[in-house]
């Protein structure tokens, strides 16, 4: 699938048996690994880790010649998958990452996104690209029923179980964000 300026491919499912995953100590996790290739030339591993009580979308791998900011991915900012709002639903939030221009090397953090900052820093109509992907993008209140602090947030909603939409969500909010050198 095309998503901005790089294309999304399965690669399979795997196992990664590691002594340490982020924070979690010893454990393992089953992957369905995505290579993004962008248009420039490099690339990078995307990973949906299962784990035994949660799910989420990270970057496994980036390629030599990748945007410096890009790098940061390695070493945070993963997107939970959640269960809801209804049975056989989940979501996940559309926070964006965004590089702190005063800060070098490159550094970057997830902030609130409105939908027009989610299309500048992939560069392309993020809702669109989430609808072809399968999911349903909108406020956490309407989409949700949230009405707490982060009522207000973006997110996508997709079926149980497809993987397509938060792995496309995670590239259009924290890798081509940085990839773009968006700084809001």
């Amino acid at each position: 699938m095309e998503v901005g300026k790089v294309k999304v491919s399965y690669e399979g499912k795997t196992r990664i048996q590691a002594s340490k995953i982020g924070s979690r100590e010893q454990m393992g996790a089953n992957a369905h690994r995505y290579s993004v290739a962008h248009r420039d030339g490099w690339q990078a591993s995307i990973g949906v880790m299962d784990f035994a009580d949660s799910q989420d979308v990270r970057c496994l791998e980036v390629g030599k010649g990748a945007p410096e900011a890009v790098y940061r991915l390695l070493h945070g900012l993963r997107m939970s998958i959640s269960d809801g709002p209804s049975a056989g639903e989940q979501w996940v939030e559309l926070s964006q990452a965004r590089i702190d221009p005063e800060v070098v090397p490159p550094w970057s953090n997830l902030k609130k996104a409105t939908s027009s900052q989610l299309d500048d820093g992939a560069d392309a109509d993020v809702e669109d690209v989430v609808i072809e992907a399968g999911g349903e993008s909108g406020t956490r209140e309407d989409l949700l029923g949230d009405e707490s602090r982060r009522r207000g947030y973006l997110c996508c909603v997709f079926r149980q179980g497809e993987l397509l939409p938060p792995v496309t969500s995670y590239v259009l909010t924290r890798l081509l964000p940085l990839a773009n050198g968006y700084t809001g």
